[in-house]
């Protein structure tokens, strides 16, 4: 049996180099969150809103855009069970860092919210168009990733490893349970059977920067910082 109680040991054992490190991720599932008014439907209500031309309907689908933006935030921080004490950064760079949402549509989300926000205007047409748009962008980015997301990633050694995770012969194996809170690592070795070594749950720093690899593995960007950020458990 594996006895090993940190990231550092397991790694350690299994001769894992972050430096050449990949991870590669399987078995997409859907996730079952959802509100009682879902984005979707809030970016219907402000649709609605500005096929009047007043003030009153044109402050209504700014809003409703808005909260369109906020829904989608707090879904995919519930399906994933992010908790932003914890990291104690702003959502929407939790959602960047992620890899979730490009960067330039963080920005346009900002400056969207802050038209409502802070400078108390009524908006024009075209910009309560834009945020709308802005919040169709967002929800459907969000949603790309979110639609069937991994339960398996395995960390190895990319250099010596082959293409084919079932081929791994040596790899750091972590199973995402969601509804737990967790993330369960085993060591994983050719040839001997799958022991659990640690539980991260996701009232842990770590918690948040191997979902980072989950994200990243799964829409297939790059992944070299996000490796990188574990060396600091190491």
């Amino acid at each position: 049996m594996v006895d090993a109680t940190t990231l550092k040991e397991i790694f350690d054992l299994i001769g894992i180099d972050l430096d050449k490190a990949i991870a590669v991720s399987e078995d997409n599932d859907p996730f079952e969150c959802e509100f009682e008014i879902t984005p979707d439907e809030f970016l219907s209500f402000a649709e609605l809103d500005i096929s009047g031309e007043d003030s009153h309907a044109l402050v209504n689908g700014l809003s409703n855009a808005k909260r369109a933006i906020d829904a989608q935030i707090d879904l995919v921080f519930q399906c994933l069970h992010i908790r932003p004490g914890v990291i104690r950064r702003h959502k929407l760079e939790i959602l960047n860092d992620l890899g979730i949402v490009a960067p330039r549509i963080i920005r346009k989300i900002r400056d969207a919210r802050n038209l409502l926000e802070h400078e108390y205007k009524c908006p024009t047409k075209d910009q309560v168009e834009d945020a709308i748009d802005i919040a169709t962008l967002f929800i459907a980015a969000c949603s790309r990733t979110m639609h069937l997301f991994p339960k398996y990633l395995y960390i190895a050694n990319g250099d010596v490893e082959p293409d084919n995770i079932h081929l791994f012969k040596r790899s750091v194996h972590i199973r995402a349970d969601w509804a737990e809170e967790k993330l369960t690592a085993y060591a994983d070795i050719v040839g001997e059977k799958p022991e659990k070594f640690i539980e991260v749950t996701n009232k842990e720093p770590l918690y948040y920067d191997l979902l980072r690899l989950f994200v990243l593995s799964h829409i297939e960007k790059d992944q070299t910082q996000a490796i990188g950020t574990l060396k600091k458990y190491l």
